[in-house]
């Protein structure tokens, strides 16, 4: 089997990354490692705000907005997430590790 030629063309731009869209400005998500149950976030914009964490794998296990700047951690097996954070239409991707 042989090819004269081959293109591929990918258009799906939702993906994860702790480098792309962190146009979030001041924003902060501490304590990291975590090893309580709360996570807290802020920005400079304070507005609402929703996070996804997901794990390893890609599989998404919270979907949650932040009430009083905190979700809840508590069901989160120990190991390494990727953290995306909406507020005001801007997305952030952070990495987190849970002891």
């Amino acid at each position: 089997m042989t090819f004269d030629e081959l293109k591929i063309t990918v258009n799906d731009t939702d993906f994860l990354s702790t480098n792309s869209f962190n146009t979030i400005e001041g924003l902060t998500m501490y304590p990291n490692p975590v090893s309580g149950n709360v996570l807290h976030f802020s920005s400079t914009a304070n507005a609402n705000m929703s996070v996804q964490i997901f794990d390893i794998v890609g599989k998404e296990v919270i979907n949650t907005k932040v009430i009083n700047n905190t979700i809840n951690t508590a069901n989160l097996n120990a190991g390494m997430y990727i953290v995306k954070i909406t507020e005001e239409g801007k997305t952030a991707t952070r990495k987190l590790v849970v002891k």
